[in-house]
């Protein structure tokens, strides 16, 4: 029989995997609507030039800050599901299972994700939004996947690591 504190802590962890999953399909319902709006929406090719500055030059996707935040928005919410899931279930599936500090720190990358969501809409084009919260975003669930494989005292896994 499993443990029923690391059973509570399991579903913790489950229910923070479908708050992302929830705020994913928010996202993708938010830039689809974007994507599919005809008026309005410009190509590279017809970007007006701003001072003498070809915007296509620039490499913008999106012309429209609203789309872009509403792209930007969709890929952070897809990237942390796929994280929150794939740790989750290293955390979860393996022996050594779960326990308060791993359930508090998907928790934690829940908080930080909503946040770089709203961020990602406001600020579509911000240099250094996306690179200190891809610092956070990759390393809390590097720090889960190290508590996955953390050594243990439980009698039941054999030889000590």
């Amino acid at each position: 029989m499993t443990d029923p504190v690391a059973y509570k802590y399991r579903k913790e962890m489950f229910a923070v995997c479908f708050v992302h999953l929830v705020l994913w399909a928010v996202t993708w319902m938010h830039a689809w609507h974007y994507r599919t709006r005809k008026t309005g929406v410009a190509t590279h090719e017809s970007l007006p030039t701003n001072n003498g500055v070809d915007n296509s030059a620039n490499g913008l996707k999106h012309p429209n800050n609203r789309a872009a935040g509403a792209e930007n928005a969709e890929q952070v919410a897809r990237l942390t599901f796929i994280l929150a899931i794939a740790s989750t279930f290293a955390v979860s599936d393996l022996p050594f299972s779960n326990s308060r500090a791993t359930a508090a720190l998907l928790f934690v990358f829940m908080a930080v994700t909503v946040f770089h969501v709203i961020t990602a809409i406001i600020f579509p084009r911000h240099r250094f939004f996306p690179l200190g919260f891809g610092i956070i975003t990759f390393g809390i669930p590097i720090v889960l996947f190290g508590l996955a494989f953390r050594s243990t005292n439980e009698p039941y896994l054999g030889t000590q690591y």
